[in-house]
Protein backbone atom coordinates (compact mmCIF):
# COMPACT_ATOMS: atom_id res chain seq x y z
CA UNK A 1 0.00 0.00 0.00
CA UNK A 2 1.70 3.83 -0.97
CA UNK A 3 -0.18 5.17 2.31
CA UNK A 4 -1.65 4.15 5.21
CA UNK A 5 -2.39 6.19 8.88
CA UNK A 6 -1.26 4.67 12.32
CA UNK A 7 -4.19 4.34 14.45
CA UNK A 8 -4.20 5.21 18.04
CA UNK A 9 -4.28 1.83 19.92
CA UNK A 10 -6.64 4.29 22.55
CA UNK A 11 -9.00 5.17 19.71
CA UNK A 12 -10.63 1.49 19.20
CA UNK A 13 -10.69 -1.38 21.11
CA UNK A 14 -7.68 -3.68 19.91
CA UNK A 15 -8.41 -6.26 22.50
CA UNK A 16 -11.22 -7.85 24.47
CA UNK A 17 -12.00 -7.14 27.95
CA UNK A 18 -11.77 -10.97 28.78
CA UNK A 19 -10.56 -10.69 32.31
CA UNK A 20 -6.72 -12.29 32.51
CA UNK A 21 -6.16 -15.67 34.47
CA UNK A 22 -3.01 -15.67 36.15
CA UNK A 23 -0.86 -17.61 33.40
CA UNK A 24 -2.50 -15.39 30.42
CA UNK A 25 -0.29 -12.85 28.50
CA UNK A 26 -1.94 -9.34 27.30
CA UNK A 27 1.04 -6.65 25.74
CA UNK A 28 -0.67 -3.48 24.29
CA UNK A 29 2.46 -1.30 22.30
CA UNK A 30 2.63 2.03 23.45
CA UNK A 31 1.22 4.42 20.98
CA UNK A 32 4.72 6.54 20.87
CA UNK A 33 6.53 3.52 20.35
CA UNK A 34 4.02 2.47 17.58
CA UNK A 35 4.46 5.72 15.87
CA UNK A 36 8.29 4.95 16.05
CA UNK A 37 8.00 1.76 14.65
CA UNK A 38 5.98 3.37 11.52
CA UNK A 39 8.99 5.35 10.20
CA UNK A 40 11.90 3.54 11.33
CA UNK A 41 13.29 1.69 7.85
CA UNK A 42 13.81 -2.13 9.94
CA UNK A 43 10.42 -1.68 10.99
CA UNK A 44 7.92 0.05 9.15
CA UNK A 45 6.70 -2.07 6.68
CA UNK A 46 5.30 -4.56 9.49
CA UNK A 47 5.10 -4.53 13.16
CA UNK A 48 3.02 -5.74 15.85
CA UNK A 49 0.84 -3.41 17.74
CA UNK A 50 0.21 -5.85 20.43
CA UNK A 51 -0.13 -9.36 21.34
CA UNK A 52 -1.12 -12.09 23.95
CA UNK A 53 -1.84 -15.93 25.33
CA UNK A 54 -5.28 -17.08 26.57
CA UNK A 55 -4.66 -20.45 28.02
CA UNK A 56 -8.10 -22.20 28.52
CA UNK A 57 -9.87 -19.20 27.80
CA UNK A 58 -13.23 -20.06 29.07
CA UNK A 59 -15.93 -17.17 28.45
CA UNK A 60 -13.18 -15.50 26.37
CA UNK A 61 -15.78 -13.79 22.67
CA UNK A 62 -14.99 -10.93 21.01
CA UNK A 63 -16.40 -8.83 18.08
CA UNK A 64 -15.71 -6.25 15.82
CA UNK A 65 -17.60 -4.36 13.23
CA UNK A 66 -14.93 -2.38 11.39
CA UNK A 67 -11.44 -3.46 12.33
CA UNK A 68 -8.67 -1.65 11.10
CA UNK A 69 -5.34 -3.72 11.36
CA UNK A 70 -4.64 -7.20 10.75
CA UNK A 71 -5.01 -10.17 13.42
CA UNK A 72 -3.61 -13.45 13.03
CA UNK A 73 -4.99 -16.35 16.27
CA UNK A 74 -3.16 -19.80 16.77
CA UNK A 75 -5.88 -21.90 18.35
CA UNK A 76 -3.26 -24.81 20.23
CA UNK A 77 -5.74 -26.29 22.41
CA UNK A 78 -9.15 -26.83 22.80
CA UNK A 79 -12.12 -25.56 20.01
CA UNK A 80 -13.92 -22.29 19.49
CA UNK A 81 -15.58 -20.45 16.85
CA UNK A 82 -15.10 -17.65 14.14
CA UNK A 83 -17.72 -15.89 12.87
CA UNK A 84 -17.84 -13.36 9.31
CA UNK A 85 -20.74 -12.55 7.11
CA UNK A 86 -23.10 -14.00 9.87
CA UNK A 87 -21.88 -17.35 8.92
CA UNK A 88 -19.68 -19.65 11.83
CA UNK A 89 -16.95 -21.94 11.25
CA UNK A 90 -15.53 -23.90 14.15
CA UNK A 91 -11.77 -23.57 15.27
CA UNK A 92 -10.30 -26.25 16.07
CA UNK A 93 -7.20 -27.39 17.65
CA UNK A 94 -3.96 -26.51 15.53
CA UNK A 95 -5.79 -23.73 13.23
CA UNK A 96 -5.01 -20.41 12.47
CA UNK A 97 -7.27 -17.35 11.83
CA UNK A 98 -6.38 -14.65 9.63
CA UNK A 99 -8.79 -11.78 9.92
CA UNK A 100 -7.87 -8.81 7.38
CA UNK A 101 -8.69 -5.74 8.10
CA UNK A 102 -11.79 -3.99 7.31
CA UNK A 103 -13.60 -7.80 7.76
CA UNK A 104 -16.17 -7.67 10.51
CA UNK A 105 -15.20 -10.53 12.30
CA UNK A 106 -16.79 -12.30 15.74
CA UNK A 107 -14.94 -15.31 17.57
CA UNK A 108 -14.91 -16.59 20.77
CA UNK A 109 -14.14 -20.40 22.99
CA UNK A 110 -16.31 -23.01 23.21
CA UNK A 111 -18.28 -23.40 25.60
CA UNK A 112 -16.96 -27.11 26.80
CA UNK A 113 -13.92 -26.88 25.50
CA UNK A 114 -12.79 -23.96 25.95
CA UNK A 115 -9.70 -22.50 23.18
CA UNK A 116 -5.65 -21.97 24.11
CA UNK A 117 -4.52 -18.91 21.75
CA UNK A 118 -1.41 -16.70 20.66
CA UNK A 119 -2.81 -14.04 19.18
CA UNK A 120 -1.04 -10.77 17.55
CA UNK A 121 -2.83 -7.55 15.79
CA UNK A 122 -0.23 -6.30 13.41
CA UNK A 123 0.35 -3.09 11.03
CA UNK A 124 2.65 -2.06 8.90
CA UNK A 125 3.12 -0.49 5.14
CA UNK A 126 3.49 -4.39 3.79
CA UNK A 127 1.13 -5.76 6.50
CA UNK A 128 -1.79 -6.11 3.52
CA UNK A 129 1.00 -7.93 1.57
CA UNK A 130 1.91 -10.31 4.69
CA UNK A 131 -2.03 -11.08 4.80
CA UNK A 132 -2.62 -11.53 1.23
CA UNK A 133 0.56 -13.76 0.81
CA UNK A 134 -0.68 -16.05 3.76
CA UNK A 135 -4.56 -15.79 2.43
CA UNK A 136 -3.33 -17.09 -0.57
CA UNK A 137 -0.51 -20.20 -0.06
CA UNK A 138 -2.39 -21.74 3.16
CA UNK A 139 -5.16 -23.89 2.09
CA UNK A 140 -8.57 -23.89 4.21
CA UNK A 141 -10.14 -27.08 5.10
CA UNK A 142 -12.56 -26.99 3.16
CA UNK A 143 -13.68 -24.90 -0.22
CA UNK A 144 -15.74 -22.33 1.58
CA UNK A 145 -16.00 -18.29 1.81
CA UNK A 146 -16.13 -18.76 5.24
CA UNK A 147 -13.28 -21.02 5.38
CA UNK A 148 -11.52 -18.81 3.88
CA UNK A 149 -9.88 -16.84 7.60
CA UNK A 150 -9.91 -20.26 9.18
CA UNK A 151 -6.71 -22.81 7.81
CA UNK A 152 -6.04 -25.68 9.87
CA UNK A 153 -1.80 -25.90 9.92
CA UNK A 154 -1.44 -27.99 12.55
CA UNK A 155 0.41 -28.23 15.78
CA UNK A 156 3.59 -27.37 15.84
CA UNK A 157 6.33 -26.58 18.17
CA UNK A 158 8.36 -24.39 16.02
CA UNK A 159 5.51 -22.18 15.51
CA UNK A 160 4.79 -21.96 20.15
CA UNK A 161 8.48 -21.71 20.31
CA UNK A 162 8.14 -18.37 18.10
CA UNK A 163 5.22 -17.37 19.66
CA UNK A 164 6.74 -17.51 23.09
CA UNK A 165 9.96 -16.23 21.76
CA UNK A 166 7.41 -12.69 20.87
CA UNK A 167 6.02 -12.29 24.11
CA UNK A 168 9.22 -12.74 25.98
CA UNK A 169 10.27 -9.47 24.30
CA UNK A 170 8.04 -7.66 27.29
CA UNK A 171 10.19 -9.49 29.76
CA UNK A 172 13.33 -7.49 28.46
CA UNK A 173 12.06 -3.99 29.58
CA UNK A 174 10.87 -1.48 26.49
CA UNK A 175 14.22 -1.14 25.33
CA UNK A 176 14.02 0.36 21.45
CA UNK A 177 16.60 -2.73 20.11
CA UNK A 178 13.50 -5.08 21.59
CA UNK A 179 10.91 -3.87 19.89
CA UNK A 180 13.17 -4.09 16.26
CA UNK A 181 13.89 -7.22 17.07
CA UNK A 182 9.88 -8.27 17.57
CA UNK A 183 9.44 -7.09 14.51
CA UNK A 184 11.71 -9.42 12.88
CA UNK A 185 10.09 -11.97 15.04
CA UNK A 186 6.54 -11.02 13.66
CA UNK A 187 7.83 -11.41 10.35
CA UNK A 188 9.63 -14.58 10.57
CA UNK A 189 6.47 -16.14 12.14
CA UNK A 190 3.89 -15.01 9.53
CA UNK A 191 6.46 -16.56 6.61
CA UNK A 192 6.62 -19.46 8.34
CA UNK A 193 3.02 -20.56 8.48
CA UNK A 194 2.69 -21.77 4.84
CA UNK A 195 5.81 -23.91 5.23
CA UNK A 196 4.48 -25.43 8.03
CA UNK A 197 1.85 -26.31 6.17
CA UNK A 198 3.24 -28.29 3.70
CA UNK A 199 5.47 -30.20 5.88
CA UNK A 200 5.09 -34.15 4.98
CA UNK A 201 4.28 -36.64 7.67
CA UNK A 202 6.90 -38.53 9.05
CA UNK A 203 7.57 -42.02 7.44
CA UNK A 204 8.56 -44.02 10.55
CA UNK A 205 5.17 -43.27 12.16
CA UNK A 206 6.23 -41.43 14.90
CA UNK A 207 4.79 -37.89 14.96
CA UNK A 208 7.73 -35.68 15.87
CA UNK A 209 5.90 -33.06 15.67
CA UNK A 210 3.36 -34.01 18.15
CA UNK A 211 6.53 -35.28 20.00
CA UNK A 212 8.62 -32.31 20.28
CA UNK A 213 5.75 -29.99 21.40
CA UNK A 214 5.57 -32.64 24.52
CA UNK A 215 9.08 -31.85 25.12
CA UNK A 216 8.51 -28.43 24.89
CA UNK A 217 5.91 -27.83 27.26
CA UNK A 218 7.18 -30.01 29.98
CA UNK A 219 10.62 -28.26 28.79
CA UNK A 220 11.15 -26.99 32.84
CA UNK A 221 10.73 -31.26 34.13
CA UNK A 222 12.29 -33.96 33.31
CA UNK A 223 11.19 -36.58 30.89
CA UNK A 224 11.97 -40.64 31.07
CA UNK A 225 12.00 -42.71 27.87
CA UNK A 226 9.21 -44.58 29.05
CA UNK A 227 7.02 -41.11 29.46
CA UNK A 228 7.98 -40.55 25.97
CA UNK A 229 7.38 -43.90 24.14
CA UNK A 230 4.04 -43.99 25.64
CA UNK A 231 3.19 -40.40 23.97
CA UNK A 232 4.19 -42.48 20.20
CA UNK A 233 2.31 -45.56 21.83
CA UNK A 234 5.81 -47.93 21.24
CA UNK A 235 7.63 -49.48 23.53
CA UNK A 236 10.73 -48.04 24.98
CA UNK A 237 13.21 -50.03 23.64
CA UNK A 238 11.37 -49.65 19.91
CA UNK A 239 10.00 -46.11 20.25
CA UNK A 240 14.29 -45.26 21.10
CA UNK A 241 15.26 -47.29 17.78
CA UNK A 242 12.60 -45.51 15.52
CA UNK A 243 13.28 -41.82 17.43
CA UNK A 244 17.01 -42.16 16.57
CA UNK A 245 16.25 -43.42 12.90
CA UNK A 246 14.33 -40.32 12.70
CA UNK A 247 16.32 -37.56 14.12
CA UNK A 248 19.67 -38.82 13.92
CA UNK A 249 19.56 -38.27 18.28
CA UNK A 250 18.91 -40.46 21.37
CA UNK A 251 15.29 -39.53 22.52
CA UNK A 252 16.79 -37.59 25.95
CA UNK A 253 19.28 -36.65 24.46
CA UNK A 254 17.07 -34.73 22.27
CA UNK A 255 15.14 -33.46 24.68
CA UNK A 256 18.28 -32.10 26.59
CA UNK A 257 19.22 -30.42 23.31
CA UNK A 258 15.73 -28.63 23.64
CA UNK A 259 16.48 -27.76 27.20
CA UNK A 260 19.80 -26.29 26.10
CA UNK A 261 18.52 -24.29 23.33
CA UNK A 262 15.66 -22.71 25.69
CA UNK A 263 18.76 -22.32 28.43
CA UNK A 264 20.25 -20.05 25.66
CA UNK A 265 17.18 -18.05 24.41
CA UNK A 266 16.74 -17.01 27.95
CA UNK A 267 20.28 -16.10 28.42
CA UNK A 268 19.89 -13.99 25.30
CA UNK A 269 17.01 -12.06 26.24
CA UNK A 270 16.55 -11.52 29.65
CA UNK A 271 18.70 -11.01 33.25
CA UNK A 272 17.46 -14.34 35.05
CA UNK A 273 19.92 -15.53 37.17
CA UNK A 274 21.84 -18.69 35.98
CA UNK A 275 20.36 -20.56 38.52
CA UNK A 276 16.81 -19.12 37.79
CA UNK A 277 17.43 -20.21 33.98
CA UNK A 278 18.31 -23.79 35.01
CA UNK A 279 15.07 -24.34 37.56
CA UNK A 280 13.23 -22.81 34.18
CA UNK A 281 14.41 -25.85 31.86
CA UNK A 282 13.74 -28.54 34.60
CA UNK A 283 17.38 -28.51 36.74
CA UNK A 284 17.66 -27.51 40.79
CA UNK A 285 20.95 -28.76 40.54
CA UNK A 286 22.85 -25.68 38.72
CA UNK A 287 25.88 -27.31 38.58
CA UNK A 288 24.84 -30.19 36.92
CA UNK A 289 23.30 -27.63 34.33
CA UNK A 290 26.16 -25.53 34.07
CA UNK A 291 28.52 -28.78 33.37
CA UNK A 292 25.63 -30.06 30.73
CA UNK A 293 25.29 -26.78 29.22
CA UNK A 294 29.23 -26.80 28.78
CA UNK A 295 28.79 -30.28 26.99
CA UNK A 296 26.32 -29.33 24.56
CA UNK A 297 28.15 -25.92 23.62
CA UNK A 298 31.38 -26.22 24.68
CA UNK A 299 31.24 -22.97 27.04
CA UNK A 300 29.92 -22.20 30.39
CA UNK A 301 26.53 -20.61 30.83
CA UNK A 302 28.17 -17.36 32.15
CA UNK A 303 30.78 -17.08 29.28
CA UNK A 304 28.15 -17.73 26.99
CA UNK A 305 25.96 -14.69 28.22
CA UNK A 306 29.63 -12.61 28.68
CA UNK A 307 29.80 -13.24 24.90
CA UNK A 308 26.49 -12.69 23.70
CA UNK A 309 26.24 -8.99 25.66
CA UNK A 310 29.80 -8.24 24.42
CA UNK A 311 29.08 -8.95 20.97
CA UNK A 312 25.48 -6.99 21.22
CA UNK A 313 27.90 -3.67 22.51
CA UNK A 314 30.39 -3.99 19.75
CA UNK A 315 27.69 -4.34 17.24
CA UNK A 316 28.94 -7.68 15.57
CA UNK A 317 28.87 -11.20 15.60
CA UNK A 318 30.36 -13.81 17.39
CA UNK A 319 30.49 -17.02 16.63
CA UNK A 320 28.83 -19.12 19.58
CA UNK A 321 27.94 -22.65 18.86
CA UNK A 322 24.38 -23.54 19.87
CA UNK A 323 22.74 -27.35 19.78
CA UNK A 324 21.76 -28.25 16.92
CA UNK A 325 17.87 -29.61 17.14
CA UNK A 326 16.45 -30.85 13.41
CA UNK A 327 12.96 -28.46 12.71
CA UNK A 328 9.94 -29.98 12.53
Amino acid sequence: MDFYTVVSIASYALTSNWPLSQTSVRWIIPDATIKQLSTHPLSQDCFPLGYGHYPSASCHQMERSSPVDHLIIYCHQGSGWLQTNQQSVSVVAGDVLLLPRSIPHAYGADKGNPWSIFWVHFEGKKSDVFMDYLQTTLHSAKPSPHHHYCKPCGLSSYLLAQFDQLLSVQDSGQQWQRYIYSTKLLQQLLSYLPILQSKPKSPTGINLTTLQLYMERNIHRGLTLKALAQQANLSPSHFSRQFKALTGYAPLHYFNQLKIQRACYLLDVSDKPIAAVAQHVGFNDVYYFSRLFKQHTGIAPSQYRQLQRQSLQQEQTMPVHRPSVPSV
